[in-house]
């Protein structure tokens, strides 16, 4: 590079001329940087909240079912960016039961877009999302209920119950995938 006021060779690396001392400017470097940093920015924006297979399950599990609305919350975080309208994240993650489906069809739908060749099933995976919940929520309240009158349930529909309450992660593993 020479230099902008004596035409003397400056030596890579170098912020000052050797000869006459004036210094290089650093504004085009740090404008050339801001533009790559906004261009990898929208392209990370464009890609779903997707977390690993393990970390899903374990959260999932040790935060009772938590982590999954914060999952709902953060993929609908990256709709609304390509929206024009405000979504109500929160209440959308919170009712995820209810706005499963629309979630999983954009979630297809986007990888559909880049290339993705496999069935996008989000209406399937909502249905087992939806039902995996409504079982794992209403089966202690009948449960409970026919004892109640004297009824006597077996204690592995009890363990067997208990269990699917805490795989409601699965529809969320094959949506991510």
């Amino acid at each position: 590079m020479k230099c902008e006021k004596c035409d003397y060779q400056i030596p890579e690396g170098s912020t000052a001329c050797n000869l006459c001392g004036w210094e290089r400017k650093k504004e085009s470097k740090i404008k050339d940087v801001t533009k790559d940093v906004e261009v990898n920015k929208k392209v990370i924006d464009d890609k779903f909240f997707v977390v690993s297979t393990q970390k899903l399950i374990l959260l999932s599990v040790f935060t009772l079912g938590f982590y999954e609305l914060y999952w709902f919350y953060k993929n609908w975080q990256v709709v609304q960016k390509h929206q024009e309208k405000k979504l109500q994240l929160f209440w959308r993650a919170f009712f995820s039961i209810f706005y499963a489906y629309s979630l999983f069809k954009k979630i297809f739908q986007s990888a559909k877009d880049k290339g993705y060749t496999g069935k996008g099933l989000a209406g399937l995976w909502a249905i087992i999302y939806f039902l995996i919940l409504l079982i794992s929520n209403v089966s202690y309240d009948l449960f409970a209920s026919i004892e109640e009158v004297g009824g006597k349930i077996s204690d592995i529909w009890w363990i067997g119950f208990w269990i699917l309450s805490f795989l409601t992660f699965i529809p969320l593993l094959a949506v991510q995938k």
